[in-house]
């Protein structure tokens, strides 16, 4: 019962760095869109050059943002599998034991 209790704040800190991670990602986005913005109405040269570097740093987190959704979705899936796997030899176990008996 501890061990499952363990498992529990485990996943809720997991969850918690998860969503502060993903917002921190979302705010520098925001920051560099804000960014972008602001130079839309500048057509000198240096505002283009600027404009194009944002727009590079902004599909770079974008993407990044993506990947920690990707390995998000990864690693629950592996959990679920990795449970489901310990709930079935559990099963199997109890099903020798009774067999033994």
């Amino acid at each position: 019962m501890i061990d499952k209790k363990k498992e529990e704040l485990d996943a809720e800190k997991d969850l918690y760095d998860f969503q502060k991670s993903v917002m921190e990602q979302e705010k520098d986005i925001a920051d560099l869109e804000r960014q972008l913005a602001a130079l839309s109405a500048d057509n000198s040269a240096s505002a283009r050059a600027k404009r194009a570097q944002l727009e590079a740093e902004i599909a770079e987190a974008r993407a990044a943002l993506d990947e920690s959704y990707d390995e998000r979705s990864i690693s629950n899936q592996q959990d679920a599998l990795d449970k489901e796997l310990e709930n079935f030899q559990n099963e199997k176990d109890k099903e020798i034991e009774d067999w033994e008996k």
